[in-house]
């Protein structure tokens, strides 16, 4: 196949569920709000915690699932009521935004587990939109970049819970949402105690994603798309400038990508699978790509890349 002008990569098609982690525990004083950040902050007072747990996302995940959760948290020092990574019931839950990222609601709940996905960047306002829970055995979820998501235990109905990775993401963060009350501006997390641990989190393939090479300025690199709808135009796009959100009215997606350019178009094979070679210019030594394959109703994952 004759090189094409632009963009990367190699794929293996099948649908695997890595490894899981190894345990992750999670202070009670672990403030979701500092995900992404240098440091966490209390701007509604009563102490900024402890940054989150951060765990690394690989590029093709789909979703991921919890094995289990044990341990106990507490937000009212050592005497006080404890509960476990379902959260308790003595209040409701209204923290509101902070910092890029989004608030979070739980009706007759406090202090459960909590994640939030995040880009390569620091988040920085706007914030999105936040989710509210009233409902917590759910049988899966798709949370958007820097919006708060309740995770609990990762158990509904004596099955594990699947949790989305939007695309774009990098990391996962793991901790809690606190305030005053559990209502208004993130803090009082200094006087929280206890911990979670965190067993069996894996991440699952994307079925649809696409997949790109280790790109070096003046040679060839490849893109591929698999586990498309079969015969169906497949788009490849990228972007100089990061991850964002654009709507793209002809596929009826909204793209993960900032000023996102086409880079590669064409129908998949009978099995869903297409592959593009390009030449990588000189010049663009030291560039970052930021590219995210579609088709008509779906995106693939974000593949960040720096020419080498």
């Amino acid at each position: 196949m004759a090189p094409s002008p632009l963009i990367p990569a190699l794929g293996a098609a099948l649908l695997l569920v890595a490894a899981p982690l190894s345990a992750q525990t999670v202070d009670g004083r672990a403030n979701i709000y500092g995900s992404g950040h240098a440091a966490p902050e209390d701007p509604g007072g009563g102490g900024p915690g402890l940054l989150p747990v951060e765990v690394a996302v690989p590029e093709d995940a789909g979703w991921f699932t919890v094995g289990g959760v044990t341990g106990q948290v507490g937000c009212c020092g050592p005497n006080g009521a404890m509960n476990g990574a379902d959260g308790g019931s003595l209040y409701n839950t209204g923290v509101q935004a902070w910092d890029g990222i989004a608030s979070i609601g739980g009706t007759g709940r406090q202090m459960f587990l909590v994640g939030v996905f995040v880009g390569p960047d620091e988040p920085a306002d706007p914030a999105p939109t936040g989710l509210s829970f009233s409902n917590y055995d759910f049988a899966e979820l798709s949370p958007a970049l820097r919006q708060p998501f309740f995770i609990g235990d990762g158990q509904a109905a004596g099955a594990q819970q699947i949790f989305h990775v939007p695309p774009g993401a990098t990391r996962l963060f793991l901790g809690f949402a606190d305030s005053f009350s559990f209502n208004g501006l993130p803090g009082y997390y200094d006087d929280n105690v206890g911990s979670l641990t965190v067993s069996g989190l894996a991440f699952a393939t994307r079925p649809y994603r696409v997949d790109v090479s280790t790109l070096v300025a003046g040679q060839q690199g490849t893109a591929t798309v698999t586990g498309g709808t079969p015969s169906a135009l497949q788009a490849v796009t990228y972007s100089l400038v990061g991850i964002g959100s654009t709507s793209v009215p002809a596929l009826g997606v909204d793209l993960a990508l900032e000023a996102p350019r086409l880079a590669f178009k064409g129908a998949a094979d009978g099995s869903g699978a297409r592959s593009w070679n390009f030449q990588v210019p000189a010049s663009a030594v030291g560039r970052t790509l930021y590219i995210q394959a579609a088709e008509a109703g779906a995106t693939t994952n974000v593949v960040i890349r720096q020419i080498q």
